[in-house]
C-alpha cells in the first residue's frame, strides 16, 4: 500500500512539474481533466528557533506490552488488560 502511494504522489508530482514547465495551469483530456492550484504552507527550517509560544507539545500515553505481557503470564491481574489468543497466517 505505501509503495503504491508513493508511486501515485510520484507521478502527481512528474505531472505537476510538466504542467508548470508548460505554462498550462489546466490540461483537459479524454481520461479527465489535470489542473494546478496554488497553495501556501508552512515549511519548518529550524524548530529550535521557533518562539515557545508558538510550539504545541503533543504527549502521547503508550501502553508497555512486554512488560505487561510479562505480568499476565507470570499470573498477576493488571486492571484494564487481558491475554488474548489468536492465530496469524504465515506464508514461506
Amino acid at each position: 500500500r505505501k509503495q503504491k502511494e508513493k508511486k501515485v504522489n510520484s507521478l502527481k508530482k512528474y505531472l505537476a512539474d510538466i504542467l508548470l514547465n508548460l505554462d498550462k495551469n489546466k490540461v483537459e483530456t479524454e481520461l479527465g481533466n489535470l489542473g494546478l492550484r496554488k497553495s501556501v504552507s508552512v515549511a519548518i527550517d529550524n524548530l529550535d528557533l521557533i518562539p515557545k509560544k508558538y510550539v504545541q507539545k503533543k504527549i502521547e500515553l503508550i501502553p508497555d506490552k512486554r512488560t505487561l505481557s510479562e505480568l499476565l503470564k507470570q499470573g498477576k491481574n493488571v486492571k484494564g488488560v487481558h491475554l488474548e489468543s489468536k492465530y496469524t497466517l504465515q506464508i514461506r
